[in-house]
């Protein structure tokens, strides 16, 4: 899949717009051990967590993914 900065513009806006509307969640299972590392480890509340992802920019990104994972195809991953 090929993306360009438009593409990443977009989807950080519609990032940004499901956390400003407490309309997102950081998975905590098993098949997202880094997520469960970096609270753990970092001691990184809700709050924090909010901060950091409404600061992301374009720049942060390599790339975006399709998810495989039956049921999730509508998902991008970055």
């Amino acid at each position: 899949m090929k993306i360009g900065l438009k593409d990443i513009e977009q989807y950080l806006s519609d990032v940004k717009d499901a956390v400003e509307n407490n309309r997102y969640r950081i998975a905590r299972n098993s098949k997202r051990q880094d997520n469960i590392d970096l609270f753990l480890d970092y001691v990184i509340d809700e709050a924090k967590a909010k901060e950091i992802l409404l600061s992301l920019a374009p720049i942060d990104f390599s790339g975006i993914l399709q998810n495989v994972h039956k049921g999730y195809e509508y998902e991008r991953l970055n």
